[in-house]
């Protein structure tokens, strides 16, 4: 009986958490779009150096710009 009741768990959490990773690609597809409009430049001040939860390589990814073209 536990061994159902956890599998429900992991299921409901599953769920939830594909419901999720759908919305946050809405969000960047969105974003993505909105970004499109500014130039490299404009871009390039977006990239934050010192944020502790982002990388610059992964915000360059983001926006998509060069890793190269922000230092």
């Amino acid at each position: 009986m536990e061994m159902i009741q956890a599998k429900d768990e992991s299921q409901a959490k599953e769920t939830v958490l594909i419901q999720q990773v759908g919305w946050l690609r809405m969000k960047l597809k969105r974003l993505r779009q909105h970004l499109s409009g500014f130039d490299a430049h404009e871009l390039r001040k977006l990239v934050e150096h010192g944020h502790p939860g982002l990388r610059v390589n992964r915000q360059c990814a983001l926006l998509g710009l060069r890793r190269s073209t922000v230092w």
